[in-house]
């Protein structure tokens, strides 16, 4: 990758999060660890929309982990109803504050390595709290993130080749503003990047994108 296309891509994308990024109430400022982690792990298997309906009464409910741990499965399943699979769910949530007690004393873990041994907490969802919570410079790749780049990048690797995606999302990471750049291009993914038909007409990065230069698709956020 040049350095020049990738000072280009981080600039527009920085300038489109600008008046771009979805207003979450778990995208705050400073949030704590405790925040995000629930924020992530109700993420899981639905909508960022769905999960903004039922986020603010379930902090409120349950403000920490230790309230968290002490739930009673049947109150938190009539939190989670919206979300569906709402008795797997209150289960995961449990455990996962269970162990966090029982393991860090109610601290969550700040290093990779302790949030990975927590129920639930793969790669993608240890490495949100790291950004978002500790501005920590590693990347949120998501499948929102990984279809972005193996657009722009179509001509660099194969689309399965996901070690290579996960070297291109650290090697675009900016050093200043990363913890915007991944919010960014997690939004970038679900709402112009999209699966079937990305919006190439109205996206910021289409001017460097490989995918657009290769199949010039007429999308349905308008041609090009």
């Amino acid at each position: 990758m040049e350095d020049g296309r990738v000072r280009a891509i981080r600039r527009v994308i920085l300038g489109w999060a600008a008046g771009a990024l979805r207003p979450f109430p778990w995208r705050k400022d400073s949030p704590s660890a405790y925040e995000t982690l629930l924020a992530e792990a109700l993420l899981q298997r639905t909508t960022a929309k769905a999960v903004s309906r039922v986020y603010p009464a379930l902090l409120e409910r349950y403000p920490t982990v230790n309230d968290l741990a002490k739930a009673d499965r049947r109150r938190l399943e009539s939190l989670l109803v919206p979300l569906g699979i709402q008795r797997v769910r209150s289960r995961r949530l449990v455990d996962l504050a269970r162990k966090i007690n029982a393991d860090f004393d109610g601290e969550i873990p700040k290093h990779a390595h302790g949030l990975a041994s927590l129920p639930g907490v793969g790669e993608y969802i240890a490495n949100a709290v790291r950004s978002q919570v500790h501005g920590i410079r590693t990347p949120m790749v998501d499948s929102n993130v990984k279809r972005v780049w193996s657009r722009v990048f179509a001509r660099s690797f194969d689309r399965a080749d996901q070690d290579r995606i996960m070297t291109i999302a650290r090697r675009m990471l900016p050093s200043r503003d990363h913890r915007r750049f991944n919010l960014a291009l997690i939004d970038l993914g679900s709402t112009i990047c999209l699966p079937r038909w990305p919006r190439c007409g109205i996206c910021p990065v289409a001017p460097f994108c490989d995918y657009l230069r290769i199949t010039m698709p007429i999308s349905a956020g308008g041609g090009i």
